[in-house]
């Protein structure tokens, strides 16, 4: 069932919609105070929260293009 609904054109297209929204607006999400407060505090989690736009758009392009090439064979 979880295989179904990652597979799926309507989740793709909607995880890549989201990476776009938060790769737009990064600058503003990190200026909330709780996110700006654990960032500072934690390396670590100031790079994961720069590289979740990037993995949203190119995890589900990535699974989108193997749904793709497997229905053209």
């Amino acid at each position: 069932m979880l295989e179904k609904i990652l597979k799926s054109n309507k989740f793709l297209f909607s995880a890549i919609l989201l990476g776009i929204l938060i790769k737009t607006f990064q600058d503003e999400i990190t200026l909330i105070p709780v996110i700006s407060y654990y960032s500072e505090q934690l390396p670590l989690l100031k790079n994961i929260l720069r590289a979740i736009p990037n993995a949203l758009i190119i995890i589900p392009l990535i699974i989108f293009g193997e749904n793709w090439s497997k229905k053209r064979r």
